[in-house]
């Protein structure tokens, strides 16, 4: 039994309009995988994202990945499978699950009638019996909303920043591998997802292109994070101005001044509202606290400064408003668990500093986020 997983790679044929079921494999057998593999791959409609050899991998991958369907093979001594196809209905009672085995076990159909299993295929497969399932599951299951923009919406739904500031390299590493790396996909996407979470107009633009026209760029994750942020603070702020107009002099204070230094007692001052009632009101709709949210801001223009630009440290602390070069380090270690020296290593290999160099992506991101970044 191996505890290798296996990415499928191959074209993704998705569009914002309509994506792929995404199915995950597990199965001891190497020769099985590969099989179904093979199958679902002529089948119009599925994608294999994953195919794994290892049971107890599949739980943390589900958890991640949010698959549509799991195969999973169920086998002696006692049903092995059996417990973790359980899990993964406790994890999401949206996955659908189909058993494989090389036998007919009783127990086990009865078992799975009641957790409501979509289906069992034995071994030998036979392809067409494979087509036959996939097709009429076309029929009977609805396809869920892609699982990032389902996790970005409970986020916000939540009021929970903090969540997403710390998920957001997963988040954006997913989104990349639900729109296949493509760049139509990814720049539809993210502006779907805007346009959603933050309940606008479609025919609002937010800016052109929207965000990335290079494609080697879409290989830089912290690029697409940088992104994947400008979208979910402007979401979280249209929610929160929605439901408490009185935060609107707030946020407009923090995108004018977000580079110099901010303290409770200029916000105070400056936006007309107590400190108390300033902290109760945000914590409600950003579950951080303010000057928490505002390192955030900050250490986000931080990243841009070392992903673009050769500034240095003491540079870069001076330009979001942070005096001493010490304490910026450790806001930055703080929020983003590891040193700046740490992340800047991002834009080191070589290819990344030729997508960098070469893209308008620099462009894009100094507008987005009101940044001089020459």
């Amino acid at each position: 039994m191996t505890g290798k997983v296996t990415p499928i790679n191959g074209e993704v044929k998705n569009s914002q309009e309509e994506r792929l079921y995404r199915v995950m494999i597990v199965d001891t057998d190497p020769l099985m995988r590969q099989t179904l593999i093979s199958i679902l791959s002529k089948i119009e409609g599925f994608s294999v994202t994953h195919s794994i050899g290892n049971f107890s991998t599949a739980l943390e991958l589900v958890k991640r990945e949010a698959p549509d369907i799991v195969l999973i093979e169920i086998s002696l001594p006692w049903l092995t499978g059996l417990d973790i196809a359980s899990k993964i209905i406790e994890i999401d009672p949206n996955i659908t699950i189909y058993t494989i085995s090389t036998h007919y076990y009783f127990e086990f159909v009865q078992f799975a009638r009641n957790l409501k299993f979509a289906g069992h295929i034995l071994k030998p497969v036979a392809p067409a019996l494979i087509v036959e399932i996939f097709q009429l599951h076309k029929q009977q299951y609805k396809l869920k909303p892609f699982p990032v923009i389902a996790k970005l919406w409970n986020i916000v739904k939540d009021q929970t920043f903090e969540e997403f500031y710390y998920s957001m390299s997963t988040l954006s590493h997913h989104l990349q591998e639900e729109t296949g790396r493509n760049i139509f996909n990814l720049n539809n996407k993210l502006y779907e997802i805007h346009s959603i979470l933050s309940n606008t107009n479609h025919g609002e633009k937010i800016c052109s292109p929207f965000p990335i026209s290079d494609p080697t760029l879409l290989y830089i994750d912290k690029v697409v994070e940088l992104c994947l942020f400008y979208v979910m603070n402007s979401s979280f702020i249209a929610h929160s101005v929605k439901n408490y107009d009185g935060l609107t002099r707030f946020f407009s204070f923090i995108d004018k001044n977000i580079s110099e230094d901010i303290n409770l007692d200029i916000l105070v001052k400056n936006c007309y509202i107590s400190q108390g009632h300033l902290s109760r009101i945000f914590k409600k709709y950003f579950n951080v606290s303010v000057m928490d949210y505002i390192h955030m801001r900050k250490v986000t223009l931080s990243k841009i400064y070392f992903l673009f630009t050769n500034h240095t440290v003491t540079e870069v602390a001076e330009y979001i408003g942070y005096n001493e070069r010490s304490y910026f380090s450790k806001i930055f270690k703080k929020f983003e668990r590891q040193t700046i020296q740490e992340y800047k290593l991002t834009k080191e290999h070589p290819g990344n500093k030729a997508a960098i160099r070469t893209s308008d992506t620099k462009q894009f991101i100094s507008e987005v986020f009101k940044i001089d970044l020459l």
